[in-house]
Formats: C-alpha cells, sequence, structure tokens
C-alpha cells in the first residue's frame, strides 16, 4: 500500500481492521472492537506492536501462561502498551472501541493459543 492508496478496511468476526499506512517497516492501523468481543489468546514471533486507546473502552490482556489469570491493562487515551514478540495477549471491550496499533509489517505472523472463533 502506498501513501496515495485508500485505507484498507478488513472484517473480522470481532470488529474490524482498517490498515492507514502499510510499510516496509511499519504498519498502522485502527482496530475496531464490537462490544462483549474480543480478539484470539495470541502472540507473534517477530512482530512487535504498540497499542493506544482512541475511544471507548478497551483492555489488553497479558498472560504468563494461558492456564493462570492474566494482567488486565485498561487502555487509555495517550498511554502505550507494548507487545513484544513472544507475550501472549488478547484485546477485548465490554462497550466497544477503537484502538491505534503501531506495529513492524509482519501482518500474518499470529499464533493463536485460543479462539473464540474456531479460526
Amino acid at each position: 500500500m502506498s501513501a496515495y492508496e485508500e485505507s484498507k478496511i478488513i472484517s473480522k468476526p470481532w470488529g474490524q481492521e482498517q490498515i492507514l499506512v502499510l510499510g516496509d517497516r511499519y504498519v498502522i492501523k485502527i482496530l475496531t472492537i464490537f462490544a462483549g468481543q474480543g480478539t484470539s489468546v495470541q502472540y507473534h514471533a517477530y512482530k512487535d506492536e504498540s497499542v493506544s486507546l482512541l475511544s471507548g473502552e478497551g483492555t489488553v490482556l497479558i498472560y504468563e501462561d494461558i492456564n493462570v489469570e492474566p494482567e488486565r491493562i485498561k487502555l487509555s487515551h495517550n498511554n502505550w502498551v507494548r507487545l513484544v514478540p513472544g507475550r501472549i495477549h488478547r484485546m477485548e471491550s465490554n462497550s466497544g472501541c477503537q484502538i491505534l496499533e503501531v506495529s513492524t509489517p509482519e501482518l500474518d505472523d499470529v499464533i493463536r493459543l485460543v479462539d473464540p472463533y474456531s479460526r
């Protein structure tokens, strides 16, 4: 996607991703998580991402082990949560939210450990 292309919207079972910029070294996205939904419990082998709240209420769950209760980090505007490669995580929202994600460009680097949508 060059600087002149329109943004790309990808439907997800939990909401949607809007890719604003897809560069050789970074990606900027807006994630829309519908009320009562969340992403899979996942990690990335290479992708390094940081997320911040744009609107609504959202939470990032950080897992040391998927069999143990995760740390819950409430997202807020202008505060960033970094999800380094290998960090097991999930994003969710009770009331719906939009999250700004800035990451490295490995879009297909998703290892799902628990997926409520059976992907």
